[in-house]
């Protein structure tokens, strides 16, 4: 028989939640709320007093539409900064399709994250409100033929990728 593969490197729709490990008191506690099937890339506000991550939800399906979750780290309560989009009309907002969120996606100032997410059949750069969850779309051009990706971030600067299907740079 052949071993079977664990982990989410090989499969990203398995079961996975957020713990918190207490050292003192030797305390495992699961933080996620039940109903998130599968958690994935928590990443830590700059001043360690907010954490996002992405979810599936209770959807188990390969490359599903996700939700981007805020949880306010001193009192562990969840809030849905975007929530995942069933029946996206054409040329709206369809939904958060990222792999996984960059280590450093927050803004210094913690009002926005930043993520590389599918937009139809390209991919772009969406700029996350943390207040109110407002999604906008980093993008120079119109051509749904061509993608942009965000590579790194600094004070304001985004290093971002260009490429396209129809012509060379």
């Amino acid at each position: 028989t052949r071993d079977r593969r664990l982990g989410l490197r090989y499969c990203e729709q398995r079961p996975c939640k957020l713990y918190l490990l207490t050292f003192n008191d030797e305390k495992l506690e699961c933080i996620s709320p039940k109903d998130e099937w599968s958690v994935k890339s928590p990443r830590f506000s700059p001043s360690k007093k907010q954490l996002v991550y992405l979810t599936t939800g209770c959807i188990s399906e390969h490359r599903n539409c996700e939700s981007l979750k805020l949880m306010d780290w001193e009192t562990k309560k969840v809030s849905t900064l975007v929530d995942i989009v069933k029946n996206p009309k054409e040329g709206e907002f369809p939904g958060i399709y990222c792999y996984h969120l960059k280590n450093y996606c927050w803004t210094e100032d913690e009002n926005f994250i930043l993520l590389n997410s599918e937009w139809r059949c390209a991919t772009t750069i969406l700029a996350i409100n943390t207040k109110d969850g407002k999604v906008l779309k980093i993008s120079t051009f119109n051509n749904s033929q061509e993608s942009i990706s965000m590579l790194d971030h600094y004070k304001g600067y985004i290093l971002a990728l260009q490429q396209s299907i129809s012509k060379p740079y």
